[in-house]
Protein backbone atom coordinates (compact mmCIF):
# COMPACT_ATOMS: atom_id res chain seq x y z
CA UNK A 1 0.00 0.00 0.00
CA UNK A 2 1.36 3.29 -0.94
CA UNK A 3 1.22 6.01 2.02
CA UNK A 4 0.33 9.60 0.47
CA UNK A 5 -1.59 12.46 1.59
CA UNK A 6 -4.58 12.77 -0.40
CA UNK A 7 -6.72 16.09 -0.79
CA UNK A 8 -8.83 14.60 -3.08
CA UNK A 9 -10.08 11.26 -4.54
CA UNK A 10 -13.75 9.81 -5.54
CA UNK A 11 -14.11 7.27 -3.14
CA UNK A 12 -11.22 7.68 -0.91
CA UNK A 13 -11.53 9.42 2.30
CA UNK A 14 -9.27 12.40 2.39
CA UNK A 15 -5.92 12.21 4.66
CA UNK A 16 -6.76 14.11 8.31
CA UNK A 17 -5.92 17.31 8.82
CA UNK A 18 -2.01 18.09 9.40
CA UNK A 19 -0.38 18.84 12.82
CA UNK A 20 2.75 19.38 14.78
CA UNK A 21 5.66 17.06 13.01
CA UNK A 22 3.98 16.86 9.56
CA UNK A 23 5.36 17.56 6.73
CA UNK A 24 3.29 19.93 4.54
CA UNK A 25 2.22 17.56 1.18
CA UNK A 26 3.51 19.27 -1.95
CA UNK A 27 0.41 21.37 -3.35
CA UNK A 28 0.65 23.67 -6.17
CA UNK A 29 -2.33 26.17 -6.47
CA UNK A 30 -2.41 28.13 -10.07
CA UNK A 31 -5.37 31.16 -9.89
CA UNK A 32 -5.07 32.84 -13.57
CA UNK A 33 -1.77 34.54 -13.80
CA UNK A 34 -0.18 33.57 -10.04
CA UNK A 35 0.97 30.70 -8.84
CA UNK A 36 2.13 29.30 -5.21
CA UNK A 37 3.97 25.93 -5.42
CA UNK A 38 4.58 25.23 -1.82
CA UNK A 39 8.29 23.47 -3.23
CA UNK A 40 9.87 26.37 -3.72
CA UNK A 41 8.92 27.80 -0.16
CA UNK A 42 11.96 25.43 1.35
CA UNK A 43 14.53 26.73 2.70
CA UNK A 44 12.63 29.41 4.85
CA UNK A 45 10.54 29.75 7.49
CA UNK A 46 6.53 30.17 6.62
CA UNK A 47 3.14 30.77 7.57
CA UNK A 48 0.27 29.44 6.22
CA UNK A 49 -3.33 30.56 6.78
CA UNK A 50 -6.56 28.83 5.87
CA UNK A 51 -9.74 31.13 6.23
CA UNK A 52 -13.01 30.63 4.33
CA UNK A 53 -13.41 33.30 1.67
CA UNK A 54 -17.08 34.42 3.44
CA UNK A 55 -15.13 35.79 6.15
CA UNK A 56 -13.99 39.00 4.77
CA UNK A 57 -13.22 40.81 7.29
CA UNK A 58 -10.93 38.49 8.58
CA UNK A 59 -9.18 37.88 5.29
CA UNK A 60 -8.56 41.72 5.14
CA UNK A 61 -7.34 42.39 8.43
CA UNK A 62 -5.01 39.06 7.96
CA UNK A 63 -3.50 40.71 4.85
CA UNK A 64 -2.74 43.30 6.43
CA UNK A 65 -0.83 41.51 9.28
CA UNK A 66 2.49 42.01 9.35
CA UNK A 67 4.28 38.80 10.19
CA UNK A 68 7.86 37.38 11.47
CA UNK A 69 7.14 35.40 8.78
CA UNK A 70 6.66 35.27 4.81
CA UNK A 71 2.65 34.11 4.96
CA UNK A 72 0.28 33.15 2.46
CA UNK A 73 -3.40 32.44 2.93
CA UNK A 74 -5.79 29.75 1.07
CA UNK A 75 -9.62 29.86 1.11
CA UNK A 76 -11.58 27.82 -0.46
CA UNK A 77 -13.17 29.85 -3.51
CA UNK A 78 -12.36 32.92 -4.85
CA UNK A 79 -13.68 35.89 -3.05
CA UNK A 80 -14.28 39.47 -3.41
CA UNK A 81 -10.23 40.58 -2.08
CA UNK A 82 -7.46 40.04 -3.95
CA UNK A 83 -4.00 40.22 -2.63
CA UNK A 84 -0.13 38.50 -3.99
CA UNK A 85 -0.68 35.95 -0.77
CA UNK A 86 -4.05 35.10 -1.08
CA UNK A 87 -4.74 31.84 -3.57
CA UNK A 88 -8.14 29.59 -3.56
CA UNK A 89 -7.74 26.11 -3.94
CA UNK A 90 -11.00 23.77 -2.65
CA UNK A 91 -9.12 21.28 -2.01
CA UNK A 92 -5.92 22.51 -0.34
CA UNK A 93 -8.72 24.14 2.40
CA UNK A 94 -10.59 21.27 2.93
CA UNK A 95 -6.99 19.32 3.36
CA UNK A 96 -5.77 21.98 6.31
CA UNK A 97 -8.65 23.86 7.33
CA UNK A 98 -10.09 23.06 10.88
CA UNK A 99 -13.90 23.33 10.27
CA UNK A 100 -14.33 24.57 14.10
CA UNK A 101 -12.32 27.73 13.73
CA UNK A 102 -12.15 30.90 11.93
CA UNK A 103 -8.25 30.55 10.82
CA UNK A 104 -6.64 28.02 10.71
CA UNK A 105 -2.42 28.60 11.18
CA UNK A 106 0.22 26.54 10.34
CA UNK A 107 3.99 27.40 10.88
CA UNK A 108 6.21 25.53 9.07
CA UNK A 109 10.13 25.37 9.35
CA UNK A 110 12.44 25.54 6.18
CA UNK A 111 12.24 22.10 5.76
CA UNK A 112 8.35 22.53 5.27
CA UNK A 113 7.56 20.72 8.54
CA UNK A 114 5.04 21.73 10.80
CA UNK A 115 6.86 23.22 13.94
CA UNK A 116 3.10 24.80 15.35
CA UNK A 117 -0.21 24.33 14.54
CA UNK A 118 -2.62 25.99 15.92
CA UNK A 119 -6.44 27.84 15.58
CA UNK A 120 -7.86 31.05 16.18
CA UNK A 121 -11.09 32.68 16.41
CA UNK A 122 -10.14 36.14 15.15
CA UNK A 123 -7.17 38.25 14.26
CA UNK A 124 -6.15 39.58 17.64
CA UNK A 125 -5.95 35.58 18.78
CA UNK A 126 -4.15 34.87 16.01
CA UNK A 127 -1.58 37.72 16.89
CA UNK A 128 -1.25 36.67 20.72
CA UNK A 129 -0.66 32.83 19.21
CA UNK A 130 1.76 34.28 16.56
CA UNK A 131 3.96 36.20 19.50
CA UNK A 132 4.13 32.56 20.91
CA UNK A 133 6.41 31.38 18.51
CA UNK A 134 8.67 34.59 17.18
CA UNK A 135 11.58 32.65 18.04
CA UNK A 136 11.65 29.80 16.33
CA UNK A 137 14.52 27.08 16.32
CA UNK A 138 16.77 26.42 13.46
CA UNK A 139 17.18 22.53 13.98
CA UNK A 140 19.66 21.31 11.78
CA UNK A 141 19.72 18.22 9.85
CA UNK A 142 22.31 16.14 8.41
CA UNK A 143 20.92 16.67 4.33
CA UNK A 144 20.21 13.10 2.61
CA UNK A 145 23.55 13.08 1.04
CA UNK A 146 25.64 10.17 -0.58
CA UNK A 147 29.37 11.46 -0.86
CA UNK A 148 31.16 9.16 -3.28
CA UNK A 149 35.14 9.34 -3.53
CA UNK A 150 37.39 8.63 -6.73
CA UNK A 151 34.18 8.82 -8.94
CA UNK A 152 36.27 9.29 -11.85
CA UNK A 153 39.91 9.00 -12.98
CA UNK A 154 42.08 12.47 -13.05
CA UNK A 155 42.75 12.10 -16.68
CA UNK A 156 38.86 12.05 -17.17
CA UNK A 157 38.43 14.71 -15.11
CA UNK A 158 41.24 17.31 -17.14
CA UNK A 159 39.99 16.09 -20.48
CA UNK A 160 36.25 17.85 -19.11
CA UNK A 161 37.86 20.80 -17.32
CA UNK A 162 39.76 20.93 -21.01
CA UNK A 163 36.63 20.50 -23.12
CA UNK A 164 35.01 23.48 -20.71
CA UNK A 165 38.38 25.75 -21.53
CA UNK A 166 38.08 25.10 -25.10
CA UNK A 167 34.62 26.30 -25.64
CA UNK A 168 34.35 29.56 -23.63
CA UNK A 169 33.60 31.98 -26.15
CA UNK A 170 30.52 29.74 -27.07
CA UNK A 171 29.47 28.35 -23.34
CA UNK A 172 26.07 29.43 -22.00
CA UNK A 173 27.20 31.66 -19.71
CA UNK A 174 24.78 33.54 -16.66
CA UNK A 175 25.53 36.22 -14.63
CA UNK A 176 22.71 37.55 -12.11
CA UNK A 177 22.29 37.87 -8.11
CA UNK A 178 20.90 34.03 -8.42
CA UNK A 179 22.58 32.30 -10.41
CA UNK A 180 26.49 33.61 -12.10
CA UNK A 181 28.40 30.68 -14.17
CA UNK A 182 29.25 29.16 -17.36
CA UNK A 183 28.61 25.76 -18.87
CA UNK A 184 28.94 23.59 -22.06
CA UNK A 185 27.67 20.46 -23.06
CA UNK A 186 30.85 18.10 -23.83
CA UNK A 187 31.11 16.03 -27.05
CA UNK A 188 29.81 13.06 -27.91
CA UNK A 189 33.10 11.01 -26.92
CA UNK A 190 32.96 12.45 -23.71
CA UNK A 191 29.60 11.97 -22.45
CA UNK A 192 30.09 8.00 -23.67
CA UNK A 193 33.35 7.77 -21.68
CA UNK A 194 31.33 9.52 -18.91
CA UNK A 195 28.45 7.01 -18.99
CA UNK A 196 30.84 4.18 -18.76
CA UNK A 197 32.61 5.29 -15.75
CA UNK A 198 29.88 6.12 -13.91
CA UNK A 199 27.88 3.11 -14.67
CA UNK A 200 30.84 1.31 -12.64
CA UNK A 201 32.10 3.99 -10.02
CA UNK A 202 28.53 5.70 -8.92
CA UNK A 203 25.49 3.28 -9.99
CA UNK A 204 26.32 0.68 -8.29
CA UNK A 205 26.53 2.39 -4.61
CA UNK A 206 23.98 4.34 -5.67
CA UNK A 207 21.36 0.82 -6.12
CA UNK A 208 23.21 -0.46 -3.09
CA UNK A 209 22.02 2.89 -0.48
CA UNK A 210 18.81 3.96 -2.19
CA UNK A 211 17.80 0.27 -3.75
CA UNK A 212 17.23 2.43 -6.93
CA UNK A 213 18.48 1.65 -10.17
CA UNK A 214 19.37 4.77 -12.28
CA UNK A 215 18.10 3.54 -16.08
CA UNK A 216 18.08 7.49 -17.72
CA UNK A 217 20.07 10.71 -17.68
CA UNK A 218 19.70 14.48 -18.42
CA UNK A 219 22.39 16.07 -21.17
CA UNK A 220 25.53 16.44 -18.51
CA UNK A 221 26.60 20.24 -17.99
CA UNK A 222 30.48 21.27 -17.00
CA UNK A 223 30.12 24.07 -15.04
CA UNK A 224 32.60 27.14 -13.60
CA UNK A 225 32.06 29.16 -10.98
CA UNK A 226 34.54 32.08 -10.90
CA UNK A 227 35.30 34.08 -8.11
CA UNK A 228 36.13 36.91 -10.81
CA UNK A 229 32.18 36.52 -11.45
CA UNK A 230 31.02 35.95 -7.50
CA UNK A 231 30.31 32.46 -8.97
CA UNK A 232 27.13 31.37 -7.32
CA UNK A 233 23.75 29.24 -7.99
CA UNK A 234 20.79 30.27 -5.18
CA UNK A 235 18.68 28.03 -3.60
CA UNK A 236 16.41 25.83 -5.56
CA UNK A 237 14.69 22.49 -5.94
CA UNK A 238 15.48 20.29 -8.91
CA UNK A 239 12.18 18.59 -9.00
CA UNK A 240 9.36 21.28 -9.63
CA UNK A 241 7.39 21.30 -12.80
CA UNK A 242 7.99 20.68 -15.41
CA UNK A 243 11.01 18.38 -13.64
CA UNK A 244 8.46 16.09 -12.02
CA UNK A 245 10.56 13.26 -13.05
CA UNK A 246 13.81 13.57 -11.65
CA UNK A 247 14.73 11.43 -8.66
CA UNK A 248 18.93 12.23 -8.16
CA UNK A 249 21.10 15.36 -8.67
CA UNK A 250 24.63 14.62 -9.29
CA UNK A 251 27.18 17.03 -8.67
CA UNK A 252 30.98 15.58 -9.85
CA UNK A 253 33.78 17.81 -8.65
CA UNK A 254 36.65 17.80 -11.04
CA UNK A 255 39.06 19.89 -9.34
CA UNK A 256 40.04 20.82 -5.71
CA UNK A 257 42.47 23.62 -6.25
CA UNK A 258 40.92 26.46 -4.91
CA UNK A 259 39.53 28.18 -1.79
CA UNK A 260 36.51 28.95 -0.48
CA UNK A 261 32.95 27.89 -2.07
CA UNK A 262 30.51 24.77 -1.35
CA UNK A 263 27.51 23.79 -1.40
CA UNK A 264 24.65 24.04 1.29
CA UNK A 265 20.83 22.47 1.94
CA UNK A 266 19.23 25.09 3.37
CA UNK A 267 15.82 23.23 4.31
CA UNK A 268 18.76 20.89 6.48
CA UNK A 269 21.71 23.82 7.33
CA UNK A 270 23.14 26.67 6.87
CA UNK A 271 26.73 25.06 7.20
CA UNK A 272 27.97 24.69 3.79
CA UNK A 273 29.82 21.43 2.55
CA UNK A 274 33.03 21.69 0.94
CA UNK A 275 34.18 18.81 -1.42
Amino acid sequence: MKLEAHFRKDGQAVSSRPETGDYVPYFFIENEDRVLDIQVKAGRINLLLFVSAKQEQTLAEILSLNTDYPSFVVTEEQGSLAHPDLFYDAAVFRLFADPDATISAFICDRNLKISHAFSASDVPELRILLARYEDLPYRGAPPPLLLVPNVISEELAQRLITNLEENVETSHQTHTDYKSRIHVHPNKELELALDDKLSKSLLPEIAKVFYSDISHRETYKICCYSADDLGCFGKHRDTIAPHLHRRYAMTLVLNDDFEGGGISFPEYSTKPIIV
